[in-house]
């Protein structure tokens, strides 16, 4: 299918960093995914709905933006200070998120983004996963 990736990860030693991977991959291969199953005769309906496609490409980008964080939090040799810091700075990051989505920019996130430049993308189903960011 000329994609990118000849196949998905579907074990890493370390779990969460599993999950992250597998998901990863599967929204960038998500129409080669698409494809194959149809050529195999399996009915996903799921795949085929929109909005539902909308919920998986924000959850992809969002979960990028929380293993980074995971990652930062575990570097070696920080102390306290720096990573309540870390912390806040992300909770800032919220709010701009938030913002981001509100006005359909999509600029921290690359697969909403993407996908709404073929797509119509609806906030509202997103909206209820938006919370309000208070420093």
């Amino acid at each position: 299918m000329n994609s990118s990736y000849g196949d998905i990860p579907l074990y890493s030693s370390v779990r969460w960093l599993s999950c992250g991977k597998v998901l990863e991959r599967s929204v960038e291969c998500f129409d080669e995914i698409k494809i194959f199953l149809k050529e195999k005769g399996q009915k996903y309906p799921k795949l085929e709905d929109d909005q539902w496609a909308v919920k998986l490409m924000f959850l992809s980008d969002i979960t990028k933006h929380l293993f980074d964080l995971n990652l930062r939090l575990q570097s070696a040799g920080q102390t306290v200070v720096v990573l309540y810091d870390t912390w806040k700075a992300f909770v800032a990051k919220l709010a701009v998120y938030l913002v981001d989505i509100e006005t359909t920019t999509f600029l921290y996130f690359k697969r909403l983004k993407g996908w709404s430049a073929h797509h119509p993308v609806n906030i509202t189903e997103i909206a209820v996963y938006n919370c309000t960011c208070k420093n």
